[in-house]
């Protein structure tokens, strides 16, 4: 299996149960939590891209409330 990993900015991140929902809400949508760090609120996602694209997990975190913000 082949496996592509992205890091998120996520904004709305402001303590480790955020980072916890956010867990819950990748692991859901069939990706993988690598990582988060609630001060530079960012997360590291794994997920099959022969199942899962990007914009599915985009998708599943804007549903949940934490919507990715773009890299500049």
């Amino acid at each position: 299996m082949t496996t592509k990993t992205v890091t998120l900015h996520l904004p709305a991140i402001h303590c480790d149960g955020c980072l916890g929902a956010v867990r819950r809400t990748l692991e859901g949508a069939g990706a993988a939590f690598e990582s988060g760090d609630v001060q530079s609120k960012r997360v590291t996602v794994r997920f099959d891209p022969d199942r899962l694209s990007r914009e599915d997990v985009v998708g599943a975190l804007e549903r949940s409330g934490f919507p990715p913000e773009a890299e500049e």
